[in-house]
């Protein structure tokens, strides 16, 4: 007796991968700018110390945590399991504030910010609806 997983109609999403993969590589060199854009504003600017170092934190947080995302987006994706993507959808419904923060709410914002993080959300969020896409598709058929 063998045991053979019962193929599923459900297959993981190429488009969705491929803006994972985009945006995991991608995602470096947005924080490299972002802490470029900080260093230029920390020295030519007159940067209250605390909120420097909050901004500095945040960005520096943002890399593991938006790499954590991508990780359960891919695994999700890939594997065709549920708990994967319920956590990258919640973490995806979290991260805007962040990028948010940085677009609006930082002390000095320049039009490199706003753009940086303009196309972060953009592409996150094309990923989010790609993503409860294939979880209610993956829901459907295990039901």
């Amino acid at each position: 007796m063998s045991f053979q997983r019962k193929p599923s109609p459900v297959q993981p999403s190429l488009p969705l991968q491929m803006l994972l993969s985009f945006q995991e590589t991608a995602l470096p060199l947005m924080v490299v700018a972002n802490l470029g854009s900080l260093a230029y504003k920390g020295w030519l600017l007159p940067y209250p110390r605390s909120a420097f170092s909050v901004e500095i934190a945040l960005a520096v947080l943002q890399l593991p945590i938006e790499m954590l995302r991508l990780l359960f987006g891919s695994k999700g994706n890939l594997l065709e399991s549920i708990p994967p993507l319920v956590v990258y959808v919640v973490m995806s419904l979290l991260t805007p504030f962040l990028s948010a923060f940085f677009m609006v709410w930082q002390t000095y914002v320049l039009a490199l910010d706003q753009w940086i993080h303009a196309v972060f959300l953009a592409l996150s969020g094309v990923q989010f609806l790609m993503a409860v896409n294939l979880a209610v598709q993956l829901i459907r058929f295990r039901i």
